[in-house]
């Protein structure tokens, strides 16, 4: 089946996300999301954002999001840069968790996979989106009424009420960075 993979949704708003918030966006995402990853489920969030990640088990045991150095991590797909060294302690979340603190946002390019990464930064309240050089993984976002969302499914953005000519889809082999400081403005790079 090839709807089975991970999936993830992300929200961020310059208003305060509640717990009645982050049930709604739960349960509107696992509407969509389950069967891409029946394998278990994670979420982070702060005052002003909500990760959520449905895994498929491939490599490795890793439970997303990943927070690492005030970083927030989801991301759907496969990372063949260490494949000969993964193991159920060790996986391609764990290589790429390692690449990203280790190059910020540089080198990007010396990833080998398929995947579609989010990479919330709380410290410089910024957010980059990546796809690799063909975009095979899945990914949407939207900015509506001063909230960001991006999940791996359009679905989930239009069941709540975001405009679909807001939805964008993500190009092959982009960077897009989205400074949350500064009125969600984007910078993209391929």
């Amino acid at each position: 089946n090839l709807d089975i993979m991970c999936g993830f949704f992300f929200v961020y708003s310059k208003k305060k996300i509640g717990e009645q918030d982050r049930v709604k966006y739960r349960k509107n995402a696992l509407k969509y999301l389950h069967n891409r990853g029946p394998d278990g489920s994670g979420e982070d969030y702060g005052n002003n954002y909500f990760a959520f990640h449905t895994r498929l088990a491939i490599t490795g045991d890793r439970s997303q999001p990943i927070t690492k150095n005030n970083l927030v991590i989801l991301y759907n797909g496969e990372i063949y840069n260490d494949w000969k060294k993964y193991s159920d302690n060790y996986s391609d979340a764990d290589f790429l968790s390692n690449f990203i603190v280790k190059n910020s946002s540089k080198n990007f390019g010396n990833l080998d996979g398929e995947y579609a990464i989010v990479i919330y930064d709380k410290l410089r309240n910024t957010l980059k989106l990546l796809s690799d050089p063909f975009a095979t993984k899945p990914m949407y976002w939207a900015v509506s009424n001063n909230t960001f969302m991006v999940s791996s499914y359009d679905q989930t953005l239009k069941d709540l009420k975001i405009n679909e000519k807001k939805i964008n889809q993500i190009r092959p082999n982009s960077c897009i960075t989205f400074n949350f400081s500064k009125n969600f403005t984007k910078k993209i790079k391929f």
